[in-house]
């Protein structure tokens, strides 16, 4: 039999790896009903925490409980719409004189998706939210705003809206988001382009100050759980250790995320697994930390052992935390895919990436 270790990336934490491993399962059985996949979840063991709750952070506690971090997004102004999904809406509201202008029909155009966007949504069990984000965009008053301002863009705006309040936070693919936006608008353009950007100057920083408790509680793992392993990496790697134990003696196939990829690159290097056959990294930055002569298990300059397994490296170019390592290192085989999503929505969109699979099912024996 063959196991396929999954092993996750920094910052992941239950119960987003539960969603995440979900996912993954489901994708692998779906290539081959006869593979058994192993979670690797190291984060809730060996990853970081804020061991003082947040006393280094100033205005943590005040700043805590506001609007909370579902992490940027900027392919046509996404990144803003996931922090702040009414954000466009807001900015059109004050963009033009008032005037007497709502689409006919737009609550009837907004309320139709195709049976397939049904089914995505209802795979994540992500229906409800979309009811609960349409209703909550079209009751706003950024909306209502918007509705009397001389503009183009309020469809295709309230859509992008609608989508993004589904979207943020959740594992919905891009594909599947930007057929929302399609189904939901009426007709597409460009979107509020240029008024949007002079509004993100004008309000990033002050957005960010105010809600700065709350975006560093959900985004301290991310650069935390690095820091952590670069001074004490052993229990991450000890994790990995014991999810290849628990498959011994069958043939393994490792898939690692991130971080996790820098962890497993280096427990492969420090000893030999006769049992991993491939090792997997996707969105990784070991490549960078070898070019860096930082990378914990070998020097730069040094090659790979013979013990090491094929490796096959996934990246994204809007994934700023992925990186190439066929330059670098002999026999290391580099796979690109565009995961529709900029960054750092782009680091965690593998997974709903049907193009990914794709590479994957090539690679599994």
């Amino acid at each position: 039999m063959t196991a396929v270790v999954f092993v996750h990336g920094t910052g992941v934490r239950r119960p987003a790896f539960d969603e995440t491993f979900a996912i993954v399962r489901r994708e692998l059985l779906a290539i081959r009903d006869d593979l058994r996949i192993v979670p690797c979840e190291w984060g809730e063991q060996a990853g970081t925490k804020l061991h003082a709750g947040g006393q280094s952070i100033p205005t943590f506690a005040e700043t805590k409980d506001v609007a909370g971090f579902a992490g940027p997004n900027d392919i046509d102004g996404w990144a803003i719409l996931y922090l702040d999904p009414l954000f466009e809406l807001r900015i059109l509201g004050v963009s033009g004189p008032p005037a007497a202008f709502v689409p006919g029909g737009s609550d009837k155009s907004l309320g139709a998706v195709s049976p397939a966007s049904k089914a995505a949504l209802n795979e994540l069990d992500l229906l409800p939210k979309f009811e609960q984000a349409c209703a909550a965009v079209l009751s706003s008053g950024e909306f209502a705003n918007a509705s009397q301002a001389k503009v183009d863009d309020l469809q295709w705006t309230t859509a992008r809206a609608i989508a993004a309040a589904t979207a943020a936070g959740t594992l919905l693919s891009a594909e599947t988001r930007d057929a929302l936006v399609s189904e939901l608008a009426p007709r597409l353009d460009r979107g509020v382009g240029a008024i949007v950007a002079k509004g993100i100057k004008q309000l990033g920083s002050r957005w960010m100050a105010n809600r700065r408790g709350a975006l560093s509680d959900a985004a301290f793992p991310f650069p935390g759980d690095v820091l952590l392993y670069q001074v004490r990496g052993d229990a991450i790697r000890d994790c990995i250790r014991a999810a290849i134990t628990e498959v011994a003696g069958e043939e393994v196939i490792i898939i690692a995320h991130s971080l996790g990829g820098i962890g497993t690159v280096d427990l492969l290097v420090s000893q030999p697994f006769p049992e991993v056959k491939r090792l997997i990294t996707v969105g990784s930055q070991s490549p960078l930390l070898y070019e860096l002569d930082a990378l914990w298990s070998l020097r730069f300059g040094s090659k790979l052992p013979a013990h090491f397994p094929f490796w096959s490296n996934v990246y994204d170019l809007r994934d700023f935390l992925s990186y190439v390592g066929s330059r670098i290192f002999h026999g290391v085989e580099d796979l690109r895919v565009d995961n529709g999503q900029p960054f750092p929505e782009s680091h965690s969109a593998y997974w709903t990436n049907r193009r990914f699979w794709d590479l994957i099912k090539t690679r599994l024996p």
